[in-house]
């Protein structure tokens, strides 16, 4: 074998070794190709022959010299998970090898990423393939074939992938430093390449498939070595990628609501009042909490099913007042693009005749969304409170005007999906008629899918064809559901949350204001919790009236005197207010009899306060129980545990005692009642009237 100054293949002896004479036998010799050729097709010219130089036998065998054919160093991939179009480093996060191979000799002819058993990722948007490569004579180029269940996707990029070096040191034709280049698959691409001739899916695009059964991308670089064609013969290396496709994404998200709770009263489901700074403080009394919660296992049992069949108050559900904060979770197999919610029992509730959601939508072209008639429940119209687009969330966020407050908290993309918390701030005082029962909380998410025309913004993996950048819209919303959310366990016994959950909006007492309060908490109730509260007469023949007006210098010869009510939903969008009572109700306002002692009740909307019907003893998941009988020797400890009970009001400085229960004690002053002939009244004694 020879070879002339220009490489090329001439006839020759350049020697044969360990010639051996047996009955059958193999000679074997070798040439240092690379230093007597480049890289180049040959001839190998053998035969055998006397020693009187008698030619028994010969071959002219085709041959190829490859000295510098492309290596792979390394192989990356990643694809755009947070739906920005683009695919940042961190994204890029799947390789062949965790350091590059900087050794041609080591560096591999071919690379896998993944298998045909199990894709390395899932492709969810705009793809990229970034070989890293040794090697090579002259420009690099590639070809592709795409293989999915029952389709095949082939071409040539005929533009330069990789320059030729131009005799820079150092470089990756000299083997000395690996060379990278993006390969991108566009969101275009993946819906738009139309399949080879002789697939049985007569589909476009590269479908989508799960990770188990994954595409193959096989890629083939091709080097353009003298008298070789690229696409043709000349030096390669080849890369293969497994890959899930989850583009179209025929996977629906899934939402789901937990429960109220009490755990303590510094961690529990009502609204933390804000301080200066924006940040929450801490509630050291009742008096500081901006909502109430009934949990449904702290309700006495008359609370139940039968009473709740006549008195939908009277059911297990769970009773919320004032600002309350309910929290879920969504995701989505790809990407989310809304959350949305209804609240309403079809009459009272947070809908469109109410006008607080129609208001808050997260963008002004949304309309309500009537969700398919598969879904359960059917046709169920909710509002936009959250959407996603281009990596960040956009949220609905005016408490003080609608009573909304919507946030979204550890939105994680990644691989497996779009995952993130919610939680809704709620002012149930913003409900239709301030207070309601059976209003059905319902939680949806919708999905995002891609859309590529052809344009001019990005160029395929042709090299040729040009799409528009992407558009993503709405795909497909989550399933309703009918079970409410933590009403039965798991195999494992953890609750099972579902995105239902149905609760009674209700009016709440945290107190009166009466000219004792106004004296100080300490003198405001009775030892046994009872509000004293009077009212004047100037005659036996003037009005009895009791309103509001509670003025220190208030004059004893008013025919008005009175007290106030302070609590939760008494009047429309205030969640907490302070509402005059009037002894005679005027429609909308709380009803109340108040010229007699006894139980005070507010009526809303024919809902009523529970403050005298509820558990006094009602502690949530608060884990230290109070021994009353303990409240006289260790007043600290009892104090710290009753005011993490749900119900109690305990006052440090007079009464340990004291709960949510409103009574009151009226006392009837008439100052014409002792009138003396002359001289002044001494003595004068009052008692409570019990009925009158």
């Amino acid at each position: 074998v020879a070879f002339d100054a220009a490489g090329n293949y001439t006839k020759g002896i350049m020697g044969c070794a360990n010639e051996t004479t047996y009955k059958n036998y193999t000679t074997k010799d070798s040439v240092d190709a690379k230093a007597t050729s480049p890289t180049a097709p040959v001839s190998v010219y053998a035969y055998t022959k006397t020693t009187g130089s008698t030619i028994y036998e010969a071959a002219d065998k085709a041959a190829y010299v490859s000295n510098n054919a492309p290596r792979l160093a390394n192989l990356r991939a990643g694809t755009d998970l947070d739906g920005d179009d683009s695919v940042s480093s961190t994204e890029l996060a799947y390789y062949a090898y965790e350091d590059s191979l900087t050794d041609w000799a080591s560096a591999k002819a071919s690379l896998n990423l993944g298998g045909s058993n199990k894709g390395k990722f899932t492709a969810k948007g705009k793809t990229i393939i970034q070989p890293e490569i040794l090697g090579g004579n002259g420009a690099l180029y590639y070809s592709y074939k795409i293989t999915g269940a029952g389709y095949t996707i082939s071409g040539q990029n005929a533009s330069v992938f990789m320059a030729a070096d131009t005799g820079t040191a150092n470089s990756r034709e000299d083997q000395i430093k690996g060379a990278t280049a993006d390969i991108t698959l566009q969101v275009g691409d993946f819906i738009n390449l139309a399949h080879d001739s002789g697939s049985s899916n007569t589909s476009k695009g590269i479908l989508d498939c799960s990770i188990d059964e994954p595409v193959k991308v096989e890629l083939t670089f091709w080097d353009s070595t003298d008298v070789t064609t690229k696409f043709v013969n000349s030096q390669t290396a080849k890369a293969n990628v497994y890959m899930g496709v989850a583009l179209r994404d025929s996977e629906s998200p899934k939402v789901d609501i937990k429960p109220v709770y009490w755990k303590s009263l510094t961690d529990n489901s009502t609204y933390k009042k804000k301080g200066n700074d924006g940040k929450d403080i801490e509630p050291s009394t009742y008096a500081d909490l901006q909502g109430h919660i009934e949990l449904p296992g702290d309700l006495p049992t008359s609370f139940n099913a039968t009473a709740g069949a006549t008195d939908k108050e009277m059911d297990r559900d769970p009773k919320l007042s004032g600002i309350v904060v309910l929290k879920g979770s969504v995701s989505d197999n790809k990407m989310l693009s809304k959350v949305l919610m209804s609240i309403t029992n079809g009459t009272d509730g947070m809908n469109a005749t109410n006008g607080s959601f129609d208001k808050v939508k997260v963008a002004a072209a949304d309309t309500a969304h009537c969700f398919d008639a598969a879904a359960t429940p059917a046709a169920v119209t909710a509002y936009p409170l959250a959407s996603y687009a281009s990596g960040t969330w956009t949220v609905a966020n005016d408490l003080a005007n609608y009573g909304v407050k919507f946030e979204i908290s550890d939105s994680q993309v990644g691989e497996s999906g779009h995952t993130a918390n919610w939680t809704l701030v709620w002012d149930t005082s913003f409900v239709s008629n301030v207070a309601a029962t059976d209003l059905a909380i319902r939680v949806f998410a919708c999905d995002q899918t891609a859309t590529a025309g052809t344009g001019s913004a990005q160029t395929g993996i042709d090299g040729s064809t040009q799409y528009a950048a992407p558009t993503f819209s709405d795909n497909k919303f989550s399933a309703g559901s009918d079970t409410p959310t933590a009403t039965s366990v798991d195999s494992e016994g953890n609750p099972v949350y579902t995105p239902y959950y149905k609760v009674d909006v209700v009016p709440y007492i945290t107190g009166l204001e009466t000219v004792m309060t106004a004296k100080g908490d300490a003198y405001g109730r009775t030892s046994t919790g009872r509000y004293p509260v009077y009212f004047y007469k100037n005659s036996t023949t003037s009005t009895t009236t009791m309103a509001a007006g509670l003025t220190e210098g208030q004059k004893e010869a008013s025919d008005t005197a009175g007290f106030a009510v302070k609590g939760f939903n008494l009047a429309a969008k205030n969640a907490s207010v302070t509402r005059k009572v009037a002894d005679t109700a005027t429609s909308g306002e709380e009803t109340a009899t108040i010229t007699a002692s006894g139980p005070l009740v507010i009526t809303m909307n024919s809902v009523k306060s529970l403050n005298n019907l509820n558990n006094d003893d009602a502690h949530g998941a608060y884990d230290k129980t109070v021994v009353k009988a303990d409240w006289a020797t260790d007043t600290n400890a009892t104090y710290n545990s009753w005011k993490n009970y749900t119900n109690r009001q305990p006052n440090k400085e007079s009464n340990l005692l004291l709960t949510d229960d409103v009574y009151i004690d009226v006392w009837q002053l008439n100052n014409k009642a002792v009138v003396p002939v002359r001289g002044i009244a001494n003595d004068v004694t009052m008692k409570i009237n019990p009925q009158t």
